[in-house]
């Protein structure tokens, strides 16, 4: 199984001879169009058999590659049976080519057979069509007795209408005749299969490359005025995650945890997370939608689950600590943003900081062992905390709201997204005076609420995106004032 495991890892080079090999069959094809002295048969079948051959090799790893390496995936699946339609067209290409007489004979008997149902399916056709022409000629019954009377009160119309239906009538034969007619096949369908061979083995290499290198990789680099000119657009919502706090925070879990599997080296399932533009740009992190991100529901899932990431075996596994971290970032969080360029906080934060009374490590012990949920400083040695109860089960939830009273003045970030909170677990929030951030998207947040959270006189960013409320954002500014930034329902921001 370990010479299975280490061959697998070379389906990344076996793949270019396929990808290599047919297009030289095609110029050989070609070329012996105009030449057909030049190149013969044995020539072109010869290197078709090595191109069938090194499609199957190609397969056959990658499928050990998929096995041993744990890919999995609509996308791989996908790959996968692109790749299996190209090797079985490959040979049928191979076979036209070498054996010829038994193709004509295969293609001779499946003309016949596609011929044989054409006939069948033609003879019902036109049972159905002249029993629904019967069922219409006797229901219009009483128009034809009108059109009758007319013909014989008025004979320039007799006339008129015979020429047409005679006119009609030879129309609807020349079109039956040649629906009827079975269809010619080409005249050279080896040609045709190696075409559709080349363009099924150019669909599974691009799938392959999409797969390690993302999706993005062939127009990355495209310079701008050639992106207007196509047409490319750019999903700029995850680019709006914090580079600063990334690079700072994020990035030492990933080396920690992730980057054995998806670093320079090495790419499952064409996933980098050694870079901040590598993890944007992979398409499995969302801006400020953490239950979202694909990234996320991995390092979430039971430890026993086949696709939990890291795997039991292969990495470190993540913290509540590390997760947390991951998730403040994934929810549009600023951290390192916060410092100004010299490095210090904001003044009034500074201030804030040095008026509340320290919090220490034996606390946000106690508070993260509660299950789900993660406390953090804001920055080192400041005790002003972000706060995590999205995940927290709802039979704990209270009590970590009432452990969390303990620190009420100390929690700066908080977030609830997809939580389902009773109401008095919500009049709880009132007393965190100085909460900056408040995420609720996705909670049962409603109006009531939202006026008793009028206490909050700090707060300066709120997301009530995927909620039912359905106050205006005019109300809400003037409800909390000191609101700067404020997202909303869907449905509100269009309207």
């Amino acid at each position: 199984m370990t010479y299975l495991a280490f061959l697998s890892d070379f389906h990344p080079v076996a793949v270019h001879f396929p990808i290599a090999l047919l297009p030289l069959a095609a110029l050989l094809f070609i070329y012996r169009r105009f030449r057909p002295d030049a190149v013969n048969n044995t020539l072109l079948a010869l290197v078709l058999w090595l191109a069938f051959w090194s499609c199957v090799v190609a397969v056959l790893l990658g499928f050990g590659n998929r096995y041993f390496n744990g890919h999995s995936g609509e996308a791989i699946d996908a790959h996968a049976r692109i790749a299996l339609a190209a090797t079985l067209l490959v040979f049928v290409t191979v076979a036209q080519w070498s054996f010829p007489t038994a193709t004509r004979q295969v293609m001779s008997f499946g003309r016949s057979l596609c011929l044989f149902v054409w006939r069948i399916v033609w003879r019902v056709v036109v049972f159905i069509g002249r029993f629904v022409w019967g069922l219409v000629r006797f229901l219009l019954i009483p128009l034809r007795v009108l059109v009758w009377l007319s013909r014989r009160l008025f004979p320039p119309l007799d006339r008129a209408l015979s020429a047409t239906k005679t006119a009609l009538v030879s129309r609807i034969a020349v079109l039956r005749s040649a629906i009827a007619r079975p269809v010619v096949p080409a005249p050279n369908w080896a040609g045709v299969s190696l075409g559709l061979c080349l363009i099924l083995v150019a669909i599974t290499g691009l799938r392959g490359a999409n797969l390690s290198h993302g999706e993005a990789h062939l127009v990355r680099n495209m310079p701008q005025p050639l992106k207007t000119l196509l047409g490319v657009e750019q999903d700029n919502a995850a680019s709006q995650l914090d580079r600063a706090f990334f690079e700072h925070d994020v990035l030492p879990v990933f080396k920690r945890s992730c980057i054995k599997c998806h670093g320079e080296h090495k790419q499952k399932k064409g996933l980098r997370l050694d870079s901040y533009e590598a993890v944007v740009a992979s398409g499995v992190v969302h801006f400020q939608d953490p239950h979202g991100s694909e990234l996320l529901r991995r390092l979430l899932l039971p430890p026993d689950d086949a696709a939990v990431m890291p795997p039991q075996d292969k990495g470190r596994e993540l913290q509540s600590d590390d997760i947390g971290v991951v998730i403040h970032w994934l929810q549009g969080h600023s951290l390192e943003s916060l410092a100004k360029a010299e490095g210090g906080l904001p003044t009034e934060i500074k201030t804030l900081a040095r008026r509340l009374p320290p919090v220490d490590d034996e606390t946000l012990s106690a508070l993260n062992a509660i299950p789900g949920m993660t406390v953090r400083r804001l920055v080192n040695n400041v005790d002003l905390l972000l706060v995590n109860l999205s995940y927290v089960p709802k039979s704990d939830r209270s009590k970590a709201l009432s452990e969390l009273a303990l620190v009420s003045d100390h929690i700066f970030h908080l977030d609830i997204s997809g939580a389902e909170l009773a109401s008095n677990e919500w009049a709880q929030l009132r007393s965190f005076s100085n909460l900056e951030r408040l995420n609720l998207a996705g909670s049962n947040i409603d109006h009531p609420v939202l006026q008793t959270l009028s206490e909050l006189r700090r707060l300066k960013w709120l997301n009530l995106h995927r909620t039912s409320v359905t106050v205006p954002e005019t109300e809400l500014r003037s409800l909390m004032p000191s609101l700067a930034t404020l997202y909303l329902p869907r449905k509100l921001e269009d309207s």
